[in-house]
């Protein structure tokens, strides 16, 4: 089709007459880039004439134009606008040129159609006052280039008839070249061109009108246009003569005589009418009776219409039309209300939306805005409809606080009118926009008082629960002691009231991550455990679980607690694993991440579970060769988590098969797996050495010389490392030599460590430890001053810090420093009686009483 479309406008290029109707067939059918191509292609010969170009411009800038203003896209319709005015711009300067009339011309009608392009913005958007003001905007500066296209040509037409009179007939170049002479516009072409002009300054002095606010401006652009529209009818005799006579009818409309533009419209003699201007006319007939309060009788025109029309379109409206005859419908449903009329109204309802379902295009658009205006009118009546169209478009624009006052006004005319469901709709909806415009404070309230009010409301609920989330980002915006005792209680006090609600459980994640983030671990276990397996935060719970259960064992060291609670650990992975699939079918992702946290567990337990961790390990392992070979038939990738899930999953196996003295297999394992790459040599020994402090000596000691083997091997690659890496590498030697005993070597390079980094704390702590380990007189000292200097990362008098200064203390002590113990002890404790708590205060107790029993 576009080839045949391409060749045929090859023909009718060489009549340039033609080619405005071609081009305006080719917009009408939406043709847009067949239509630029050719044009482009066009302008592109060599041998275009200036007539050509001019016209070719002319119709592109049109073309470009009709696409920008059915642009789905703001950034699309921008760059098409430009390209339209880009387009005619070289031409406008030569004034000479025989079609510089119709370039000038083509400026002013292109602002004309960015501004109907935006006045129909505007009626499909009629509550939005930025488009209104926008569309106003662009509307006066296209009168405004209207006016001086009209005085421009007007004069240049009259310097080209004085040029005339005196002979210069501009048949040389600006080279001197002669050239053949390019031919002038008709008469009739000119003609065109001004009634186009008079038919746009007619048209867009009504659109003013109407854009502009009701008030004396309002009024005086609208008696202009009728004024202008006297005037045009008497003169003009072209194809605009229709157009400016309906525009009349429009205007009369519009100031208010709707009877007068019925009268007007019927003294015209509409006979052999064009299909569209036959629609045109119609449409304006039935919206002036409509005016007139003649909904009946508008319909009616409608239909009659639709009868008139030849016999294979009889009964078919254009979509304007049927928007038109929606517009009745609904304009009679006020008629019949208080008279007993219900079916009525609920028949006339259903037929306009009926109608909306035949629509399409704009129209559709038009209409969907003027139901959903009506169905807001129909649904809270027009005085409280009003309110919350306001605060509708508020929230458009999003104007936070104008919108909640709308609803707040809203929901008090609603309980005024003794409409409790409204009033408790728009309190709701009040409190959820202050939460938007972040002022908790207003909702929490306002939540609390809609509770109070509406306990019956099905939102009751939700609103409850939505008023412990503000209290709980106002504890986090403002943290405080009480806050958070207001948000624990409400949430708690949600759990206790609402115990068959599904929201219940977002409750108890919002206690699990409260205790998460204030190392409450036993809480936190208790509100995790507490989500069902399918609820939606399950996953998510699920994941926390293991890690919540490390903490909270490395918290306990009176061994029947510990106990306890690592069989509560093994209870609650029994029931994980119980829900995960069986061998062999293969695991998640997320559950092969979860299996390996739990497999971490295993090995902390102070009963080590070598075993079963080694089984969730080999799990994980077949689960990723499951999901490779499923991803491979599909021709899809594996997701690139599994690969970086391996390292750790081998690392553990290394401890569990030598934990199960397995330990020549840990071996071969570990050789196999860091053989190719330091990329995986390096995660596998990170962490090794800690993981490996619950292995028997012998298998602690085996271990660590295939640790500090591969170490070795990794820091002679040291030089081609990243500088965090090389770090990294520095890190897992100084640990193969701790897993071997060679504690000075060790803590030698920790220290080198430590001059790059000299606040991380885990480095501090180990370099501390393991001097205190060795206890000689200068490895005390230089433990004394590692936690002089933890001291410093820690809010004086928090608990970490009093623990590491009763730990300055005691090596104080340990050095025969007992006048330097007993001043750190009394300054103290005269600065923090607490001392951190029971259990604290017994140690510094201890403390103080060896130095007083020592002779």
């Amino acid at each position: 089709m576009i080839l045949c479309l391409t060749w045929t406008m090859s023909v009718w290029a060489s009549d340039d007459a033609e080619l405005p109707e071609y081009f305006s067939g080719l917009r009408t059918l939406g043709m847009f880039q067949v239509a630029e191509e050719y044009a482009v292609a066009r302008l592109a010969e060599p041998d275009v004439s200036a007539v050509q170009r001019a016209i070719l411009s002319v119709e592109l800038s049109k073309l470009l134009a009709s696409h920008a203003a059915e642009a789905t896209s703001e950034t699309e319709a921008a760059e098409l606008w430009s390209r339209a005015e880009e387009v005619i711009s070289p031409l406008l300067p030569e004034t000479d040129h025989p079609r510089w009339r119709a370039v000038r011309a083509r400026q002013s009608t292109l602002l004309c159609d960015r501004a109907l392009a935006s006045f129909w913005g505007c009626q499909l958007d009629p509550d939005s006052e930025a488009k209104r003001e926008a569309a106003l905007a662009v509307t006066v500066s296209a009168l405004q280039s209207l006016n001086s296209a009209v005085t421009e040509i007007g004069d240049t037409a009259k310097a080209s008839k004085q040029r005339a009179g005196t002979g210069d007939r501009r048949a040389k170049s600006s080279t001197g070249v002669d050239r053949k002479p390019e031919p002038a516009m008709s008469s009739t072409e000119k003609r065109k061109i001004s009634d186009e002009l008079e038919y746009l300054l007619l048209r867009m002095t009504v659109n003013k009108g109407r854009l502009l606010p009701s008030g004396p401006d309002r009024v005086a652009a609208l008696v202009d246009a009728d004024q202008l529209s006297e005037k045009l009818v008497k003169r003009v005799n072209s194809d605009f003569i229709w157009p400016i006579r309906l525009v009349r009818a429009e205007t009369m409309r519009w100031l208010g005589d709707p009877d007068r533009a019925i009268a007007y419209l019927k003294s015209l003699r509409a006979v052999d009418l064009d299909p569209e201007v036959a629609d045109a006319l119609a449409a304006e007939q039935t919206r002036s009776l409509l005016a007139a309060g003649k909904p009946a009788e508008a319909m009616q025109s409608i239909l009659d219409h639709g009868q008139s029309k030849p016999a294979q379109n009889e009964g078919q409206l254009s979509s304007e039309l049927r928007a038109i005859l929606v517009e009745c419908l609904l304009a009679s449903i006020p008629a019949t209300q208080g008279k007993g009329a219900t079916l009525i109204d609920e028949d006339l309802w259903k037929q306009a939306t009926a109608q909306q379902q035949l629509i399409f295009g704009p129209w559709r658009t038009y209409v969907d805005a003027l139901l959903a205006r009506s169905g807001e009118s129909r649904q809270y009546g027009d005085q409280l409809a009003a309110i919350v169209r306001e605060g509708r478009l508020a929230t458009q624009r999003r104007d936070w606080p104008a919108a909640a006052d709308a609803y707040s006004r809203a929901a008090r005319q609603a309980t005024s009118e003794g409409k409790s469901e409204q009033a408790a709709e728009f309190t709701y909806m009040q409190a959820s926009l202050a939460i938007q415009a972040e002022h908790l404070d207003q909702a929490s309230q306002i939540l609390r008082d809609f509770q109070a009010r509406f306990p019956q409301d099905h939102r009751v609920v939700e609103a409850d629960m939505l008023m412990a989330w503000t209290l709980g980002r106002l504890n986090a915006d403002h943290p405080t002691d009480a806050r958070r005792a207001e948000y624990l209680s409400k949430l708690k006090d949600h759990v206790a009231k609402y115990p068959d609600s599904p929201t219940i459980h977002e409750a108890q994640w919002s206690l699990a991550v409260d205790a998460i983030q204030h190392r409450e671990w036993a809480a936190a276990v208790d509100a995790l455990e507490s989500i069902p397996s399918d609820h939606a935060r399950s996953i998510e719970a699920q994941a926390q679980l293991p890690y919540c259960y490390e903490q909270r064992l490395a918290a306990i060291t009176e061994v029947s607690a510990r106990n306890a609670w690592e069989e509560r650990a093994l209870a609650a992975l029994q029931k994980q694993y119980a829900s995960w699939p069986k061998p062999p079918a293969g695991w998640s992702l997320t559950q092969a991440e979860n299996a390996l946290r739990w497999a971490r567990l295993l090995l902390r337990l102070d009963n080590r579970r070598y075993n079963e961790s080694d089984q969730l390990l080999i799990q994980i392992q077949n689960s990723r060769e499951v999901d490779a070979r499923e991803v491979a038939r599909d021709g899809s990738k594996l997701d690139p988590m599994w690969d970086r899930l391996m390292p750790a999953v081998t690392q553990l196996r290394v401890i569990s098969l030598a934990g199960m003295g397995r330990m020549s297999e840990a071996e071969k394992l570990f050789e196999s797996a860091t053989a190719s790459s330091v990329n995986e040599l390096l995660p596998i020994l990170s962490g090794l050495s800690e993981l490996a402090s619950g292995l028997d000596e012998p298998s602690r000691r085996h271990l660590g010389r295939i640790q500090l083997a591969a170490a070795r091997r990794l820091v002679q690659q040291r030089s081609n490392l990243a500088p965090a890496l090389a770090g990294l590498a520095d890190r897992c030697l100084a640990d193969a030599y701790v897993a071997t005993g060679d504690l000075p070597e060790a803590i030698t390079l920790y220290e080198s460590l430590l001059k790059v980094n000299p606040r991380d704390r885990g480095l501090l702590v180990t370099i501390g430890t393991l001097s205190l380990q060795r206890g000689k007189p200068e490895d005390l000292k230089r433990a004394k001053g590692i936690y002089r200097q933890m001291e410093t990362l820690d809010p004086p008098g928090s608990p970490t810090w009093l623990r590491n200064r009763l730990t300055v203390a005691q090596i104080s002590h340990q050095l025969g420093e007992d006048a330097e113990c007993t001043k750190l002890l009394k300054v103290t404790r005269i600065l923090y009686p607490e001392l951190g708590g029971a259990a604290l205060k017994a140690e510094y107790a201890a403390l103080e009483s060896q130095l007083s029993t020592k002779p």
